[in-house]
């Protein structure tokens, strides 16, 4: 009797330590952490200090970026596209040193970074079910958003579904595997980068693929569960 009690508690606590639900993400802004790095004026051109980069600031949260910093548009916090991969390679420079690359800038007529979902508080790459973005300042001069899966090869778009919470087009994915993102801008006959409007991502929210482990444990909670179920049934809990 004394036997039963024990496996019936033991088979409880490990249902209840290891069925971890999966839950919606709450929306990550550019100020869900203290002391984001400071914003940078948001006209094209804007030189971008190493400081100022945003880069694995939001891991703690489950999101990592590169060639992105912060910046204000229409009153709303956001992440801008920094332009910081100009530089000619030195296999192109015959019998002279390679040049100075130019230094990262803001530039709203290309985005050469991404966003990365990452396990939280790592910078270890990890894939969403269902993400969604609002970008800010692009109106209806279109907007692509590319998404990828850890492997980076493309698997889908996320589509505009109308605006969000801070004014701007609210985009969603939702079929599976999504590991990181990137902004796909149109190209515009003879327009100049530095003179494409301004643009930025205000908010994301993500739906999180268990990792392969917290499937195993969440499976091993369920079979606790159920054999506990099995013994009381049996008079091994009394």
């Amino acid at each position: 009797m004394r036997q039963g009690r024990i496996y019936c508690w033991i088979t409880f606590t490990v249902s209840i330590m290891v069925f971890v639900p999966v839950v919606e993400g709450s929306a990550i802004t550019p100020d869900s952490i203290p002391n984001p790095p400071v914003a940078v004026n948001s006209a094209s051109g804007t030189i971008v200090p190493a400081q100022q980069m945003v880069t694995t600031q939001y891991s703690g949260l489950g999101l990592d970026f590169t060639s992105t910093a912060i910046s204000q548009l229409k009153g709303v916090a956001v992440w801008a596209p920094v332009n910081d991969a100009f530089a000619i390679p030195a296999s192109q420079v015959v019998g002279q040193p390679p040049p100075t690359p130019p230094p990262p800038s803001i530039g709203y007529g290309m985005w050469t970074g991404d966003g990365q979902f990452v396990v939280p508080g790592t910078t270890r790459a990890t894939s969403v079910n269902s993400f969604r973005l609002e970008i800010v300042g692009r109106g209806d001069l279109g907007t692509g958003v590319d998404v990828f899966n850890r492997q980076w090869q493309i698997i889908g778009y996320a589509n505009p579904v109308g605006v969000g919470p801070h004014g701007g087009e609210m985009y969603t994915y939702s079929g599976g595997n999504a590991s990181a993102f990137s902004i796909f801008i149109p190209i515009m006959d003879g327009m100049p980068y530095n003179d494409y409007p301004p643009w930025g991502i205000a908010e994301i929210s993500s739906v999180a693929t268990p990792e392969p482990s917290t499937l195993l444990l969440a499976s091993m909670g369920l079979l606790a569960t159920i054999l506990s179920f099995r013994v009381k049934r049996v008079g091994l809990c009394m």
